[in-house]
C-alpha cells in the first residue's frame, strides 16, 4: 500500500502528526491529478482508492473513505 498525498510538504507533515497511517506516504504534487484522472477517478474525488493486481493492471477503483475491512475483502477477492 501507497498514499500519494496532492498537496504541500508542509500540510502534509502536519497531518500525519496527527493522523498515523501504517503505510508509506509519497508526495504526488499537482501531476498527481492528472495520475488520478487517467486511472478513472475523472472529477477528482478524494480520497480516492485504486487496488492494482500482481501483474500492475488496475482491479478496483472506490471514490470515499475505506476501511481495513473494506481492503481486505477486495485483496480476497481479486487475489
Amino acid at each position: 500500500m501507497l498514499g500519494l498525498v496532492i498537496d504541500n510538504e508542509a500540510a502534509v507533515v502536519q497531518f500525519l502528526d496527527r493522523v498515523r497511517v501504517g503505510f508509506p506516504v509519497a508526495l504526488a504534487g499537482l501531476e498527481g491529478i492528472d495520475l488520478m484522472k487517467s486511472l478513472g477517478n475523472d472529477k477528482g474525488v478524494l480520497p480516492f482508492t485504486i487496488v492494482f493486481d500482481r501483474r500492475g493492471s488496475p482491479v478496483r477503483r472506490h471514490v470515499g473513505e475505506t476501511n481495513y475491512q473494506q481492503l481486505e475483502a477486495w485483496a480476497r477477492s481479486d487475489s
